[in-house]
């Protein structure tokens, strides 16, 4: 049997459990999956109360209630409930990102959650009751924010760093604390076969916006004469990701042409560079696969574990799991994967099949 237990948002007091008559728990890899639970219709679930799903002594979600919603002609309410992290939403400045690259992302991000959220000096919108760890330990080179700017809104941050290192925020309610673990687990790829039977829908969609050629005008004015000089520059992106001034370039890649202008004579390589960075591909897999198969352990496949996948073109691919879905009245779970490791510049050369 399946409860929802409700805790007050505010102390994290447990207000009380109720017997789940459907759900559908699903968690992406933005930290955006919104989950649903249908209960008997009963007050005292509000926007910021945390909830946990429980089947028996298995914890199978904690999130946070959004609004719920009663259910036309009968005395049953859906409650949405969203990931845990999106708490974190919110907009701070980094002051210390030595840990980032001295100790690790992981400590870092935990830096961040106490100075911010649990210890900030502002006890209206401090979380007193959080506590936070960081199990491992991975130092990073890049900096946190690109440019000038040192503000960040501390979810997105967090859904980047998942996305870019592997980075895992769980959140678990233990006794008065809601315990935040961050981690960058280790674990060998699940290996799937989705030309299986028990693989029992499957969709694959690539998309490419891409640019190869840009064209990049330096404009300057004489201020004595206001005179106009235009001198046009063409840059051509490699399959190495790099540029070159190179026409006949033999590692070029084919795509579409864009523009620019800059008057500034040291930013002319950058500009073009910066053109070739909006770049975007995509690629996703989409399949159901029966939640009880013995070929691989569905219970493992959440969302960030890395999966070597054989897709139904007959190709394997290095992967993992940006998407899932688990409904209490379905025998399936709908996984999805993206960001498989094959690059921009594979797909515009044509070595990327299915």
């Amino acid at each position: 049997m399946v409860t929802l237990i409700v805790y007050d948002g505010k102390t994290l007091a447990p207000k009380w459990p109720k017997q789940v008559a459907r759900y559908e728990i699903t968690t992406d890899a933005d930290y955006l999956g919104r989950s649903q639970a249908e209960i008997a219709a009963s007050g005292g679930v509000v926007a910021g109360d945390y909830i946990e799903l429980r089947d028996g002594r298995e914890t199978l979600l904690t999130g946070v209630a959004d609004v719920p919603e009663q259910v036309a002609g009968s005395n049953r309410m859906v409650v949405h409930i969203a990931e845990t992290p999106t708490i974190f939403s919110r907009d701070i400045f980094i002051v210390d990102e030595s840990p980032l690259h001295d100790v690790g992302i992981e400590d870092f991000i935990v830096q961040l959650i106490n100075d911010n959220f649990v210890d900030s000096g502002d006890p209206l919108l401090d979380i007193p009751y959080i506590r936070c760890t960081a199990e491992t330990h991975t130092p990073i080179a890049t900096p946190a924010v690109e440019g000038t700017s040192n503000s960040i809104n501390l979810h997105s941050y967090i859904a980047k760093a998942r996305l870019l290192y592997g980075v895992q925020v769980a959140a678990m309610i233990n006794g008065p604390n809601l315990d935040v673990s961050v981690s960058i687990p280790s674990s060998d790829p699940i290996i799937i076969d989705a030309t299986t039977s028990d693989v029992t829908a499957y969709d694959e969609v690539s998309e490419i916006d891409a640019a190869a050629r840009a064209i990049i005008c330096l404009q300057t004015v004489d201020r004595q004469t206001e005179q106009i000089t235009r001198t046009y520059t063409t840059y051509y992106l490699l399959v190495d990701g790099s540029v070159s001034m190179d026409v006949n370039a033999p590692d070029r890649v084919t795509g579409r042409t864009v523009t620019a202008v800059t008057s500034t004579p040291d930013a002319v390589e950058q500009t073009a560079k910066d053109a070739f960075a909006r770049n975007r591909y995509q690629h996703k897999i989409t399949l159901d696969t029966r939640t009880g198969t013995q070929l691989w352990d569905v219970s493992r496949l959440v969302v960030g574990a890395p999966v070597r996948l054989w897709s139904r073109g007959g190709k394997a691919r290095d992967t993992a799991v940006t998407g899932r879905t688990t409904r209490s009245d379905s025998a399936v779970t709908r996984l999805v994967f993206g960001n498989l490791r094959v690059s921009l510049t594979d797909k515009l050369r044509g070595d990327f099949s299915q």
